[in-house]
């Protein structure tokens, strides 16, 4: 049964172990080890919490510059804007 809301830290550390074993390459592999959680929402829990990767610290002037030439190049499609700005969420 697919679980919605919260996650407890007992998924996230199931999560963070696949993807250290599986890498994010395969989302549903992922998945299958989380229970009651699909790929798509491990991908986007790994994406947006999880990533050691992510930058947490307060934006600086030149990610605020190119955040604001890239809303000035894409509008407002932020998946554009996003590669612009990878290791924010």
């Amino acid at each position: 049964m697919l679980k919605k809301g919260t996650w407890t830290a007992s998924e996230e550390a199931i999560l963070t172990q696949a993807v250290r074993e599986l890498s994010v390459e395969n989302w549903h592999a992922i998945a299958m080890r989380v229970p009651g959680r699909n790929a798509k929402q491990c991908m986007q829990k790994w994406q947006t919490d999880l990533d050691p990767q992510i930058n947490r610290l307060p934006w600086s002037v030149d990610e605020d510059e190119r955040l604001v030439e890239a809303y000035h190049t894409f509008g407002n499609s932020w998946q554009q804007i996003a590669k612009m700005v990878e290791t924010r969420t």
